[in-house]
């Protein structure tokens, strides 16, 4: 019986083998993703090789997300011109910009991605994400996230060490407040050495002092309109600050007056060669500090400045000095509630937020890769200066305004006239925020009973 039996046992062992190898060699369907994306042409070209070479077999579907004049949408139309494109086509992946993914995030169209990490072997530990990533993402009524990004932009101090050492000036430390960055730009000012065309502080493409107002006001995390009501915001003691701030270091030589006017071709700001060449004072070692993104230091290491440079954290608000102006993601990854292959969505998400993808993305120069070891793939400490703070909360997003670009252009001049007129002593910092108090106000209140 032993004999036989044996024999029998082995042979229905191997049969079963052969079936189960024969089932799992049977092709399996092609797994079908469809993704809408808000610019088609930055998906097919950075994402879908990346897709493409890890998900062989799968058939990706791109779907146009919106339509040539989304970016002049307000709410709720700019909410429904994507509601529209979800809700007929059924996708499983939305690529939204960033500046919709909170507007979006509160009205219940996504899923929580750590849910739906919670169910999936794909894990992701949020802990190695920058934590001001994280922070803009989880800022929603829900406090959830429904969201990742790769790539996130941010601005930091550079400044010129070769100048501050042949000046015999403290270099800026990390985590500066702006009153600190104006006060070292004025003691360069002062220094009868400094040589004509030269500053100690220069922000490309800066047009107007109003813009210099609105820079140092999103560091502090104010406002000068509440742009869901309608109201101008600037009598504060934290308005009284950036106003004498902003005259005194003009009026003081601390910011250069050089003004650049864009020409407006169908809604589109252009610059001439020249205001561009003006706006790269830094690159060319006429002016000690500049507040930029990180294209400006990539562009220092594959060039050749004939000089020494740093980067430092900030300008950081003197209120909080974890805070800075705010981090920009230009895309974020969802999930929509109407997927059919959420699973599948994960994995992509998943994988698009991986090491792997993270050392690709590197070479393409889009941005600062959301995974906080970057600075130390790129062999370059001065990236940490970009990944060391977190930005202000932004709940006054322009998409969700009632005040008309026409009001914006005409409040702005006003502003720029009020500051003028401080700036050549005519009037108090104080009578100033008083009159574009008042003025600016009936500006929007006109503006709002004619739209």
């Amino acid at each position: 019986m032993n004999k036989i039996t044996l024999p029998l046992i082995l042979m229905v062992l191997i049969a079963l083998m052969l079936s189960g190898c024969q089932q799992s060699s049977v092709p399996k369907e092609p797994q079908k993703l469809k993704v809408a994306v808000f610019h088609a042409d930055l998906f097919t070209r950075v994402y879908v090789p990346l897709l493409e070479k890890q998900f062989p077999d799968w058939e990706i579907t791109v779907v146009p997300l919106n339509d040539d004049n989304f970016y002049v949408l307000r709410e709720p139309e700019a909410s429904n011109s994507i509601f529209n494109v979800i809700n007929k086509e059924h996708p499983d992946l939305v690529m939204v910009q960033g500046y919709m993914y909170d507007v979006l995030a509160n009205k219940d169209v996504f899923v929580d991605l750590q849910e739906q990490m919670s169910q999936s072997k794909h894990k992701l530990n949020l802990d190695t994400f920058a934590p001001s990533v994280i922070s803009f993402l989880n800022n929603n009524e829900h406090g959830k996230l429904y969201g990742l990004s790769p790539i996130f932009r941010t601005s930091a101090l550079y400044y010129n060490k070769s100048m501050f050492k042949s000046f015999g000036i403290e270099e800026p430390p990390e985590r500066i407040t702006w009153t600190e960055v104006l006060q070292l730009a004025n003691r360069f000012m002062k220094d009868q050495r400094m040589p004509n065309g030269s500053y100690g502080f220069h922000l490309g493409m800066l047009s107007s002092p109003y813009n210099m107002i609105e820079t140092i006001a999103h560091t502090e995390g104010i406002v000068d309109i509440d742009n869901r009501r309608g109201k101008v915001m600037m009598q504060s003691d934290a308005w009284t600050n950036i106003w004498r701030l902003v005259a005194d270091s003009y009026s003081q030589g601390a910011l250069s007056k050089l003004k650049r006017t864009p020409r407006i071709i169908d809604g589109v700001q252009y610059f001439d060669k020249e205001d561009l060449e003006t706006a790269d004072l830094f690159y060319k070692g006429l002016s000690a500090m500049t507040l930029a993104e990180d294209d400006l230091l990539r562009k220092l290491n594959s060039g050749t400045p004939k000089f020494q440079w740093g980067v430092v954290s900030g300008p950081v608000s003197s209120r909080d000095a974890n805070k800075v102006a705010a981090i920009t993601l230009d895309y974020v990854f969802t999930i929509p509630t109407v997927s059919t292959h959420p699973d599948a969505a994960w994995e992509v998400i998943h994988h698009l937020h991986s090491d792997t993808v993270g050392h690709i993305l590197k070479a393409t120069d889009q941005g600062l890769s959301t995974l906080k070891e970057y600075p130390s793939w790129t062999d370059d400490p001065r990236y940490e200066a970009f990944y060391n703070l977190i930005g202000w909360d932004n709940d006054n997003s322009y998409v969700n305004s009632i005040v008309s670009n026409e009001t914006y252009r005409l409040f702005s001049t006003l502003v720029n006239e009020q500051m003028e007129a401080t700036i050549a002593g005519n009037i108090t910092t104080e009578q100033a925020l008083a009159i574009v108090q008042s003025e600016g106000q009936l500006l929007l209140d006109k503006g709002l009973t004619t739209q």
